[in-house]
């Protein structure tokens, strides 16, 4: 299975699992990945989704040196920027609960 999803109100944050074989029952605990290419500055000027609803500003993008063009585990948030509140959208890894669950064929919806 392969999973990936990018955090609300996050620049260039995202959860993901490549190519693994999973059986039900199998649970994956996720860390918050940072794909590396934005500043992490948290200026909702660079950050789309709800977080950044109310405040007035364009849709901007920064690049961040090329000491940090790699993913690695995302720092989180520390109330460094216009994102508010920082406490509803800061975490502390795993990120993401991931359950393998086998359902039967009459219950899936096209």
């Amino acid at each position: 299975v392969t999973i990936a999803s990018m955090f609300v109100n996050s620049n260039d944050g995202f959860c993901a699992i490549n190519a693994e074989r999973v059986e039900p029952g199998d649970i994956f605990l996720l860390d918050g990945l940072d794909a590396g290419t934005e500043l992490n500055d948290e200026d909702c000027a660079n950050i789309p989704g709800p977080g950044c609803a109310s405040v007035d500003t364009g849709n901007g993008s920064i690049d961040e040196p090329a000491a940090f063009q790699f993913v690695r585990v995302h720092g989180g948030f520390h109330g460094i920027g216009n994102l508010l509140p920082t406490e509803a959208y800061d975490w502390r890894n795993p990120m993401i609960r991931a359950e393998v669950v086998c359902m039967n064929e009459k219950d899936l919806h096209y």
